[in-house]
């Protein structure tokens, strides 16, 4: 497993953006396809329309995400690579501040495709939004511009949407392919419209998650009413690949819920609503993280609940969930004792509960 103590150091920068203007970050690698799109769009809505000074881009923030999937679709070319297919998965990364939306996707480009690509985005960012909407409907009108490989219609409404121009990176990877970056940035009206999004930060992203081997990573409100959406993107992607079957993606959605209840029973309402969800796969299966925000008050009991429940055999385990419901007796049980589990101090008002477990089609059951 992943040492658990630098996997929470890694994440503590992110939860200290959290508490102050970032909303939500989603990084996913895999299938692109529009049930992936829409379960994404459900997890953004709620954000942003819970945010007064984000509704305003609320429609603009789903159509750029509906465009920027569809653009993977149309020039991805991931699935001809006879490799590991998942070391060239398409990438999407979405975060969400409290002025403006980033968007970022990576896909596969022949390399013939990547001169005439890359002077079309130049073209767009060019003109402005009249003769953006003109150049639309030329687009509309002949058809011309939507063939696999061109501009496409979709990039050009991806211009008409954004109030910064469009930002594309090529890095070649053989004689014959190119990784294309693209990425998108959605300001308020009312924040400060100069361009902050780095493609520089984009690359590395992808290539930390390719590196790791990462399927999912969600970092945002843990609420309980996002579950669904999270879960399906996951779920939607595994289901794609036939090393997973039908019951290791049902222990995730269960793992998932036995953290939530953990995390639910030591928090109260003045801890941010902050929690981190990634799911990587390994040589075995599948090694999955959960972190939270606890109180910094609840800190000595937790860890002293956590060291119990590791010094403690199966049977009584069993005894002791039949006299106390807890999410991570559950786990302890349910992975056979086959977990880690870290708390580690954050401030003077919080501490951060790290959970990882590993899961095998045959290995562990989640009952």
């Amino acid at each position: 497993m992943t040492n658990l103590q630098n996997l929470t150091q890694k994440i503590m920068q992110p939860f200290s953006e959290f508490i102050g203007s970032q909303l939500l970050s989603i990084t996913y690698m895999g299938k692109s396809d529009d049930e992936i799109t829409h379960q994404l769009i459900g997890v953004v809505s709620g954000v942003i329309d819970s945010n007064p000074s984000l509704v305003g881009i609320s429609k603009k923030t789903v159509l750029l995400i509906a465009e920027s999937f569809q653009n993977v679709i149309r020039h991805g070319t991931s699935s001809l690579l006879q490799e590991d297919l998942h070391l060239e998965a398409d990438y999407f990364n979405l975060k969400v501040f409290e002025d403006r939306i980033f968007l970022s996707s990576k896909n596969l480009v022949s390399n013939d495709k990547v001169s005439r690509l890359s002077e079309k985005i130049k073209h767009v960012n060019q003109l402005n939004q009249t003769e953006l909407k003109r150049l639309w409907m030329q687009g509309i009108g002949t058809g011309r511009l939507s063939e696999k490989g061109g501009a496409g219609l979709g990039i050009i409404e991806m211009a008409r949407k954004t109030n910064t121009p469009l930002r594309a990176q090529f890095v070649e990877v053989d004689d014959s392919w190119s990784r294309f970056y693209l990425g998108l940035e959605l300001v308020n009206m009312n924040a400060d419209a100069v361009p902050q999004l780095s493609m520089v930060d984009v690359i590395c992203s992808h290539m930390n998650a390719k590196n790791a081997r990462l399927l999912l990573q969600y970092q945002g409100s843990f609420s309980e009413d996002l579950n669904p959406n999270i879960l399906g993107m996951l779920e939607t992607n595994l289901s794609e690949n036939s090393e997973f079957d039908s019951e290791i993606i049902e222990q995730v959605g269960r793992f998932v819920n036995d953290c939530q209840s953990i995390f639910q029973a030591t928090n109260s309402s003045q801890i941010p609503d902050v929690g981190e969800f990634s799911t990587y796969i390994t040589n075995l299966g599948l090694e999955l993280h959960v972190s939270s925000l606890i109180g910094a008050k609840e800190e000595t009991e937790t860890n002293n609940f956590i060291q119990k429940i590791k010094s403690i055999d199966l049977n009584e385990l069993h005894k002791l969930k039949s006299s106390k419901e807890n999410g991570l007796i559950k786990i302890a049980i349910q992975s056979k004792q086959k977990f880690e589990c870290e708390l580690t101090h954050f401030n003077h008002d919080f501490a951060i509960l790290t959970i990882q477990v590993e899961l095998s089609n045959n290995s562990i059951v989640l009952e």
